[in-house]
């Protein structure tokens, strides 16, 4: 594991742990009241919460990619896996983190035309994000001589199909979590559907960005010298 890597994954991990605080604060109504009710355990709002939350995902992301770094010994695609997964935390909380940090400022029923529109910016967003991290970092096709705007045409063309699974996801079990009630506000069944949804997408966007964005052209042999 280079000095590089564990900067980048450093960085990833304060990115993460920024965009969690939204989650914290627009959540934390239903997981004080989903542990009181469960365990009978009360909970202190407190701001160390928010810093031990940065902290802890600052230092998690370069340990859990020195773990895979090791596993690579094994397993050759873990290491660079490990650093797309760390990516793919990145853009899906960047993503979740922006657009509960919208719905806390601003009135965004579920099911309105707002919520969707604001998703939506939510989610462009985070995939520039993941571009760059994946094209310059975790695939390394900075340096490449293709052309940039087929890449970036090929990379929407793949993060497209993989949005469609998320979204479709997304939206199927937001619905079975609000099942028949008629809720104003679909805050905590909209973040737990979409996280199914991003995941559910994981794997297309990985295989997409390895083989067709961001596929490396395979170097041919040199010529020996006296062959016809």
């Amino acid at each position: 594991m280079t000095k590089k890597d564990t900067i980048f994954s450093a960085v990833i991990g304060a990115e993460v742990g920024l965009a969690f605080q939204p989650l914290i604060i627009n959540l934390w109504p239903n997981i004080y009241k989903f542990v009181f009710d469960t365990f009978g355990v009360s909970l202190t709002r407190d701001f160390v919460i928010y810093a031990s939350v940065f902290v802890f995902f600052v230092v998690l992301a370069p340990v859990a990619l020195y773990v895979l770094s090791l596993i690579s010994k094994f397993i050759k695609v873990a290491y660079q896996f490990g650093k797309f997964a760390a990516v793919g935390a990145s853009n899906t909380f960047l993503d979740l983190g922006l657009l509960n940090l919208a719905i806390i400022f601003a009135d965004l029923p579920a099911g309105s035309t707002k919520l969707t529109v604001v998703a939506t910016i939510t989610a462009l967003l985070s995939t520039v994000n993941s571009y760059f991290w994946n094209k310059f970092w975790t695939f390394e096709a900075g340096k490449r001589e293709e052309k940039q705007i087929w890449e970036v045409v090929k990379f929407y063309a793949v993060t497209g199909t993989a949005a469609l699974v998320n979204g479709t996801i997304t939206s199927i079990v937001a619905k079975q979590i609000v099942g028949d009630a008629d809720a104003t506000s679909g805050n905590l069944p909209a973040t737990v559907g979409k996280i199914v949804g991003i995941l559910s997408a994981f794997l297309i966007n990985f295989l997409g960005y390895k083989f067709i964005v961001f596929k490396k052209k395979e170097e041919l042999p040199p010529q020996e010298i006296g062959t016809v």
